[in-house]
């Protein structure tokens, strides 16, 4: 009695989360939860279906498997509440435009001229999607993470990059901030359709805001889980028009 939670997140949202995510479903739905850290690519590949039985994703490859296999995933209606004060007690976070602090040449996106952006991988809302319309006025390099993304501009290896608002409750930097895109709908929780545990693994969610994970997930800037459907990522906040 298993199944596989996969998380495409880290290492840029802590590990801790969904060591403590896992824990809570193994307790609940009396399973034992195999948890992989995927860290090369924020979701599966466009065209892929996902093994797994559970995975946090951006959303880019929620659209995509929505789109291939809308038979065989569904999503899980819960998601997390960072605090940003900016989400307004919602699932939503955003793209934080950032440059090196002693940049005086980019201090809007209006400036950008074959400047070097570092973003994290092609499957990323917040690092790649969200600089679609700017692509023709930049040269990408690819940095394989956030982390390395702020890293890059630290170093000057690259101009400027776009972090997920929720990495960055996580990791301090000197950078400075020129600008902002979302909100974004928060990254969904999909699970298989014929996963044996799915309808325990989704009362386990609806009910984690009563359990003293919670708690534990607090301190690690989650205020709560809540509600959300395909109507709040297809149509209320939906990023189709940076997809096609």
């Amino acid at each position: 009695m298993s199944i596989v939670f996969k998380t495409y997140l880290t290492p840029s949202i802590p590990r801790e989360i969904f060591i403590i995510l896992a824990e809570y479903l193994e307790e609940q739905c009396n399973i034992k939860v195999n948890l992989i850290f995927e860290t090369t690519s924020s979701g599966p590949k466009k065209g892929a279906m996902i093994e797994e039985d559970l995975a946090f994703m951006c959303t880019p490859p929620y659209y995509w498997l929505k789109e291939s296999f809308t038979n065989n995933i569904e999503l899980v209606p819960y998601a997390p509440v960072f605090e940003d004060s900016r989400n307004k007690n919602l699932p939503l976070y955003f793209s934080d435009i950032l440059v090196h602090s002693d940049n005086q040449e980019i201090k809007s996106l209006n400036d950008l001229n074959q400047h070097v952006w570092a973003y994290n991988d092609t499957e990323s809302l917040s690092g790649y999607f969200c600089i679609k319309n700017q692509m023709s006025n930049l040269k990408l390099i690819c940095s394989g993470s956030h982390l390395n993304s702020i890293q890059m501009v630290q170093n000057k290896q690259a101009d400027i990059t776009c972090i997920d608002s929720n990495v960055l409750l996580y990791n301090k930097h000197d950078l400075k901030h020129i600008g902002t895109f979302g909100p974004h709908p928060v990254q969904p929780c999909i699970i298989r359709s014929d996963c044996k545990y799915k309808n325990e693994i989704i009362e386990a969610f609806k009910n984690i805001n009563e359990s003293n994970v919670i708690l534990k997930l607090n301190e690690l800037k989650i205020s709560e889980f809540k509600k959300v459907d395909d109507d709040f990522y297809f149509n209320k906040y939906s990023i189709d028009n940076l997809l096609t």
